[in-house]
């Protein structure tokens, strides 16, 4: 039974490296330990709020949420296996699973409407092809707190510097409300 599991997930993670770069879009880049913090912070989650956090790469920003607010729902949503198997291993010492949802799918094949939070870390290309989706399914006040990339045709509502040095990533947080 488990050389079959660990077969599996081998298919799995060499069928993803096959993969060229561009059909994956976006490399796994995890956001510094330094600023997941700030980031939950910014995103200022209710006891009633419903988290998405968009390529989720190893949940670390999701499983930080869960850990300040355990009693809001949270979807992580990431489509490249080997990030994915990150975030299944970070989750596994979540108490309440029915709170944390893992799911592995691209995110453009996801329905966002219940979200009221959005957390995203992804180039800006990216981010612009994400915006008319994001216009068509999130409700009025949704929030999306993205690291360090801007919408070009969206205006933020709010900046947040967070004061790294020279060429660290995760410099700013921009803030918006749909």
């Amino acid at each position: 039974m488990q050389i079959a599991a660990v077969a599996a997930v081998i298919v799995f993670v060499f069928r993803d490296l096959a993969k060229p770069m561009q059909k994956r879009e976006v490399p796994f880049i995890s956001v510094s330990r330094k600023i997941v913090g700030c980031v939950v912070q910014a995103m200022n989650i209710k006891d009633n709020d419903m988290v998405y956090e968009l390529g989720c790469g190893d949940c670390r920003v999701l499983a930080a949420a869960y850990n300040q607010n355990p009693m809001a729902k949270y979807i992580g949503i990431e489509k490249n296996t080997i990030p994915f198997l990150l975030s299944k291993w970070r989750l596994r010492k979540i108490l309440k699973p029915d709170s944390v949802d893992l799911l592995k799918k691209d995110m453009f094949d996801c329905n966002l409407s219940e979200a009221t939070i959005v957390y995203a870390y992804l180039y800006p290309h990216i981010m612009d092809k994400l915006l008319p989706k994001l216009k068509q399914e999130l409700k009025p006040g949704a929030k999306l707190v993205s690291c360090d990339f801007i919408f070009k045709e969206k205006e933020f509502n709010e900046i947040i510097d967070l004061k790294r040095p020279g060429k660290s990533l995760g410099k700013k947080l921009y803030v918006y409300r749909f």
